[in-house]
């Protein structure tokens, strides 16, 4: 976790080979932090590497199950109101707490994300081929069900 946590002028070295939304990988705090932004393919990709990035770490789901979400949030509120070299400079048992319960909700923010942005580009994909429709065979799609 702690390979996350560096300011974002010290990522790790860039690849030989220019950043695509297929080979992209999340490797900083501030790049799991990031909004999702415009639904579109790339975004999805993105977050989709953010989540995997998080389930490599291999938390347990059970890790926070008895503690109330109110206090795991407040972990969460923590992380998120700190730099990078803030959060490092706690002692190991907080940091490592900390980042545990920030990546717990970050993930299930990810989760909810992607089901949001699959919707998005579906709802995209069916209104261009209505509208290939209409603009193919002159008929309004919305007649077919009647």
């Amino acid at each position: 976790m702690d390979a996350l946590i560096r300011e974002t002028e010290e990522i790790l070295p860039v690849p030989s080979t220019p950043a695509t939304p297929t080979n992209w990988v999340p490797q900083t705090l501030h790049d799991l932090r990031t909004d999702p932004g415009r639904a579109g393919l790339a975004t999805f990709l993105r977050e989709v590497a953010k989540l995997r990035c998080i389930r490599v770490i291999g938390l347990p789901a059970s890790l926070f199950a008895e503690l109330p979400s109110a206090v795991l949030h407040r972990y969460r509120q923590r992380v998120d109101g700190e730099r990078p070299s803030e959060v490092l400079a706690h002692p190991d048992p907080i940091r490592a707490t900390l980042l545990a319960a920030w990546l717990v909700e970050r993930e299930q923010e990810i989760t909810d994300t992607l089901v949001d942005l699959l919707i998005q580009l579906m709802h995209r994909i069916v209104t261009r081929a209505e509208e290939k429709v209409e603009t193919a065979y002159g008929v309004d799609p919305v007649s077919w069900s009647h």
